[in-house]
């Protein structure tokens, strides 16, 4: 749910981070919508350029407005939805083996979540692709970040730089070193449980209870009642 007006105005001039801690600039404006929901944050960046970040992606954290990556929104929703099927199936598979349902319906349904896993197969191998490309652009920037400090501690070795100006200058390097480490570290832990093919978040079991007359039902518990959002598979910084 998108942040209200009310919510945020406060924040008008102050700055607004990403989920890593990177600082993404201050906020300038905000546009809002009919419902007084804020549709977009006006961003100066650091390098006096402006940006507009989405509303829906920014939450209200420990004080501070916090951006989640457009990568991260997906990722969530696609192990969501994928883990559900899985849950489908497996709740499906139960009723079958216990004459619950007959063969035809088994044979339908089964049918129609196999396709939806199988559509949800393609799409995560695209995306696990487009997320292997931000790892080497986070690698890329790593790297060259690594070779600025390895600059910085030469010129201070040497002598030319003040300790306060060398130690001031460590620490802003350092600090992009692990956040896009931590960005990194993120997506492969991401990308490991999805080619894995993501380890059920749902719990399903299977309760059968006597009943009179000799009728035996089953009761099929699935610890999931959250809204599965539509998936659409892109990379947005």
């Amino acid at each position: 749910m998108p942040l209200r007006f009310e919510h945020v105005k406060n924040f008008l001039g102050k700055p607004i981070v990403d989920n890593y801690g990177r600082n993404l600039g201050r906020v300038v404006g905000f546009t809002v919508n009919a419902k007084n929901e804020v549709e977009t944050f006006d961003v100066e960046t650091c390098d006096g350029e402006y940006r507009k970040l989405r509303g829906d992606r920014v939450r209200i954290r420990n004080g501070r407005l916090v951006y989640t990556y457009g990568w991260r929104v997906e990722a969530n929703i696609l192990e969501r939805v994928y883990t559900v099927s899985l849950a489908r199936l497996r709740a499906l598979d139960i009723l079958y083996k216990n004459g619950e349902i007959t063969e035809e319906a088994y044979s339908k349904l089964k049918t129609m979540y196999d396709s939806a896993i199988e559509e949800l197969e393609s799409k995560k191998v695209s995306f696990i692709e487009s997320l292997k490309k931000r790892v080497e652009i986070l690698e890329g920037r790593i790297k060259d970040l690594e070779y600025v400090l390895a600059v910085l501690k030469l010129q201070y070795t040497l002598g030319e730089i003040l300790p306060e100006t060398f130690n001031e200058a460590r620490s802003t390097i350092e600090k992009g070193i692990n956040y896009y480490r931590s960005e990194k570290e993120d997506i492969e832990k991401f990308i490991d449980v999805a080619e894995k093919g993501f380890i059920p978040i749902v719990e399903s079991s299977v309760k059968s209870e006597a009943r009179t007359g000799g009728v035996v039902e089953s009761k099929i518990e699935v610890t999931s009642a959250k809204h599965v959002e539509p998936l659409v598979v892109k990379l947005e910084e």
